[in-house]
This record gives structure tokens, C-alpha cells and sequence, in this order.
């Protein structure tokens, strides 16, 4: 990944002769993560993370195996707050 030396904003509007936030939220449409924008971008995953955060749009979460499934648990009624204290993890 190249460092660019201006700032995101400008040179989205260079190259897309549109807005950061339009750019966002096509690449959000698309169905990527914030890292894969990042990348398709050339800018870092930071960078664009905060002017995600900015622009309140949510890109796609990329959950690895594990974390569905716990994910999957914690919501199932099966754990609730009476009884997660007194199970034996």
C-alpha cells in the first residue's frame, strides 16, 4: 500500500470527480469492509475507518468462524443474566 500525501478527501474528488461520502457509500453498497475499501483506495484502513465513523455509514463486518458462533450463543436464550454467573466456565 502506497502512503499518500494528500488527504483522502481531495483526492477522492480527484480521481471520482465526486464526495468521500459518495465514494463510501458505493463501496459500502458493494458489500466490502472498510479494510477492503481502504485498500481499493490505497489509503490506510484508519484513515478510512475514521471518515466512516464520520459519515456514520456501516460497511460489512467480517466475523471470523469462531466469532458467529459466539456471537450466535450469547443471543440464544439459553445465557441469560440469571444464570451466566453461575454456570462453570
Amino acid at each position: 500500500m502506497v502512503k499518500k500525501r494528500i488527504p483522502l478527501k481531495i483526492f477522492v474528488k480527484k480521481k471520482y470527480n465526486c464526495e468521500l461520502k459518495d465514494v463510501l457509500n458505493d463501496l459500502a453498497k458493494d458489500g466490502k469492509t472498510y479494510q477492503e475499501a481502504a485498500k481499493e483506495l490505497g489509503y490506510y484502513a484508519s484513515t478510512v475507518n475514521k471518515y466512516r465513523k464520520a459519515y456514520n455509514i456501516n460497511f460489512k463486518v467480517k466475523y471470523k468462524p469462531y466469532q458467529k458462533d459466539i456471537l450466535q450463543f450469547l443471543r440464544s436464550e439459553d445465557l441469560n443474566k440469571i444464570n451466566i454467573m453461575s454456570r462453570r466456565w
